[in-house]
């Protein structure tokens, strides 16, 4: 993906901008009832509402797996990672309602509040053993929670003019999924029937579509999620999230774009959202938590620890940047959002890094777990 991001990079700030515009604006149809949307997106849309769905099925795969056997498959465990994901997308929202209110650009609230949680965990993992096990596992949880959260906003706050016939058809695929998910056999039918319907609804009737994937990976048979996790995870990470990165990571970084950061409410307030609002709200509320009693931390796992991933938790790209891409409809507004996603990530990743690079180092967790999160296999 950051090589992705790094040619899109290039073509939006070279004489090879134009022809990098217009490919991804060219559209694969002109609109043909009743389905309109399908037959007129261009390679933009059809890389972020159709590709795009393999990055989401993927994130359902992994929210399955937490819910069922991994850290959030009980209460206890999974008290404080809700406690971070919570405070880090709510106080990122009224940082950024704080600094836009009164504005058309209000609309952004749901840009800082999203984790990218491959990015995250890759600074984490960049430093080894220096970080304990328990705190990189508050961070891929918390994140995980995260994602739910965001994927609620794109597709609840974030609808185009939607169209009610065609939501009831996502309504009518949503219950096929449901329905393979609560049958003892292998509904492979209801699973690809609802599918289609769910997709196809929810781009018809104006919500972003890509987040059904989540709802096609959790209604998919038990005996077939180690074959989907298989096909999926490299699909989302070295083709979807990619070609999401060249799609829509074509920044130009000339003076006004990278100014415009810091002199619009529009930039200062995902920039501050993600890296005041982000550790401010993840830090906070485990604070809280564990002086309550309402939850503990991770063995051998410290505050400071916790501001660190916190911190770290303010990198914020695929999600953050589909949303802004449905709250923003003035082109000059998604660009400072590009850039300040882009200014924010950097400024977030690196003073996470720093801090826990200078943080004294905790025991040692031991196991094959602790092994391959070291390695930065998550």
């Amino acid at each position: 993906m950051l090589a992705a991001l790094a040619a899109a990079l290039v073509l939006a700030n070279t004489g090879w901008s134009d022809g990098y515009v217009g490919v991804l604006e060219t559209h694969v149809g002109t609109g043909v009832r009743p389905f309109d949307r399908l037959t007129a997106l261009s390679i933009r849309e059809l890389v972020n509402d159709a590709a795009m769905v393999w990055f989401f099925a993927a994130v359902g795969l992994e929210v399955r797996r937490e819910l069922t056997v991994g850290e959030l498959s009980d209460r206890r465990s999974a008290a404080l990672p809700v406690v971070a994901a919570i405070g880090g997308v709510v106080v990122p929202a009224l940082i950024y309602l704080m600094v836009t209110i009164g504005t058309p650009a209000v609309r952004g609230w749901g840009v800082p509040m999203a984790t990218d949680v491959p990015l995250a965990v890759g600074v984490v993992a960049l430093l080894g053993r220096r970080v304990p096990l328990g705190a990189k596992v508050l961070l891929l949880a918390f994140a995980i929670v995260d994602d739910i959260v965001a994927i609620v906003v794109v597709a609840v706050g974030y609808p185009a003019d939607l169209e009610p016939v065609w939501f009831l058809l996502a309504l009518a695929g949503a219950g096929c999924l449901l329905a393979a998910w609560r049958s003892h056999r292998e509904a492979l039918v209801l699973v690809a029937l609802g599918s289609v319907a769910l997709w196809l609804g929810l781009l018809e009737a104006g919500v972003a579509p890509a987040v059904s994937g989540v709802a096609i990976a959790i209604a998919l048979p038990p005996a077939r999620l180690e074959s989907a996790e298989r096909v999926l995870s490299p699909l989302s990470s070295y083709v979807a999230m990619p070609l999401f990165a060249l799609a829509n990571g074509g920044i130009a970084l000339g003076g006004d774009a990278l100014g415009a950061v810091w002199t619009t409410r529009v930039g200062l307030g995902i920039v501050l959202g993600q890296v005041i609002g982000k550790p401010l709200g993840i830090a906070g509320a485990c604070w809280l938590a564990v002086r309550t009693k309402y939850a503990q931390l991770p063995p051998r796992t410290t505050m400071r620890h916790v501001i660190g991933v916190g911190l770290v938790g303010g990198i914020g790209f695929t999600v953050a940047l589909l949303i802004a891409l449905r709250a923003f409809t003035d082109p000059a507004d998604r660009e400072v959002a590009s850039s300040a996603l882009l200014t924010g990530g950097v400024l977030a990743g690196s003073l996470g890094y720093l801090w826990l690079r200078l943080s004294p180092r905790s025991g040692e967790d031991s196991g094959d777990a602790a092994e391959s999160l070291d390695d930065g296999v998550v």
